[in-house]
């Protein structure tokens, strides 16, 4: 809801689409709803059919997919795996915040369906799902976007590094 006011605001027209109930949406996503109702968006209600996503797909350049936030770690069935694959099938490039919906942030594992991105922005850190597999086939190019998280803390939260060839020869023994 937030991209889709800053697009707005910079005169891109843009559509958010709402995939799960408005029900559902609480917190932080409720006001950000709000508020882009409020500045007079176009908000469609794809949360009990395919039709309405379909429309709004037809012609998108890009798709922002925000389905789920970082914590996902159910399967996704029924009406959402459609969803996914509506926008996998869309033909517009997709730019996934913080994971590609689908993609388990601490395994990279598939979670039934995956968005398949090709921008992947994730927010603070780089979640090691998007270095694993068969995550990091979902991901695209991924960037990692500056959230105000203070260094100390933000580093505290990545818990994997990379393994370069300088480091596993230092561990390994050196066969003649």
């Amino acid at each position: 809801f937030v991209v889709a006011r800053a697009l707005l605001a910079a005169g891109v027209p843009t559509r958010a689409v709402l995939v799960m109930p408005p029900s559902s949406v609480q917190g932080d996503a409720l006001l950000h709803l709000t508020v882009l109702e409020r500045s007079g968006a176009t908000v469609i209600d794809a949360s009990r059919e395919l039709a309405p996503l379909e429309t709004a797909l037809h012609g998108a350049a890009i798709v922002v997919d925000a389905i789920f936030g970082t914590g996902l770690s159910r399967p996704i069935t029924g009406h959402l795996a459609e969803v996914i694959g509506a926008i996998n099938h869309g033909g517009a490039r997709v730019i996934a915040i913080d994971l590609p919906s689908g993609i388990e942030a601490d395994t990279g594992a598939t979670l039934g369906v995956a968005v398949r991105a090709h921008r992947t922005l994730t927010l603070a850190v780089p979640k090691i799902g998007l270095v694993s597999a068969p995550g990091f086939a979902s991901a695209g190019v991924v960037e990692v976007a500056d959230i105000g998280i203070p260094r100390g803390r933000a580093r505290a939260v990545a818990t994997a590094g990379q393994v370069e060839e300088r480091d596993a020869r230092g561990w390994l023994p050196l066969v003649g």
